[in-house]
């Protein structure tokens, strides 16, 4: 038996590039029913669907954007991607900017697809911010580092603040506190009732997250 896209909740987590979206994602894909589709990770034996996904998010996204009607039908296709009948939920996670300036995805679009939708934004300290963006080689200096992350804040404020997205459930995850022993089962219990699960969810795969690595080069942060 088949399912689709369209009969499944939405998770779309979003962030900065070096905030933390992907152990955010590592993390929610560890629940049942639930599965990683379009962007760099796919869950394991849906690569198909993902792919399609992927094409078809292209389509839809690129600048400038296309006629309504166009992107009405390629969403519909969206909606309409076969997955296995054990799945519930669809996670779709993206890192603002994005390496091609012509593409930048619509949180609305995200939430017409599926049958429920939720946001999860994930922010971290700016000085660990930018010490991750150069040691991941996203960019060389803090100056295009800084610039990185003010574009990216700038997309996702303005697509958060869009009128049809006020009613949508969103929490906001600080990975400063998810790495932080005094505070991570906290956050993760946050996490988990956001989600309809019990403050437990997370407890068993909490040594995930991990300190992160620091680049000497780069400004600390005293504190």
């Amino acid at each position: 038996m088949k399912n689709h896209i369209k009969n499944c909740e939405l998770l779309f987590i979003a962030g900065v590039e070096g905030s933390g979206t992907t152990i955010t994602l590592k993390l929610l894909e560890t629940l049942p029913g639930h599965v990683c589709l379009g962007g760099k990770y796919i869950t394991k034996g849906l690569e198909k669907p993902g792919k399609k996904l992927n094409k078809l998010s292209r389509k839809f996204w690129r600048l400038p954007r296309r006629s309504d009607r166009r992107r009405n039908k390629w969403l519909l296709q969206a909606s309409e991607i076969e997955l296995p009948d054990t799945v519930n939920t669809v996670i779709y996670k993206r890192s603002y900017p994005f390496s091609r300036p012509c593409f930048v995805p619509d949180i609305h679009d995200l939430a017409s697809m599926g049958k429920s939708f939720k946001v999860i934004l994930v922010r971290r300290h700016l000085f660990d911010n930018v010490n991750s963006i150069i040691r991941r080689g996203f960019e060389r200096t803090e100056e295009k580092s800084l610039q990185r992350i003010f574009t990216g804040y700038k997309h996702l404020y303005i697509q958060s603040r869009q009128a049809h997205l006020q009613e949508c459930p969103l929490i906001m995850i600080d990975y400063d506190r998810l790495v932080s022993p005094a505070t991570k089962i906290q956050e993760l219990s946050r996490l988990s009732q956001f989600l309809g699960h019990g403050e437990g969810t997370f407890a068993q795969h909490a040594e995930m997250i991990r300190t992160p690595k620091t680049n000497p080069d780069v400004l600390q942060r005293s504190g």
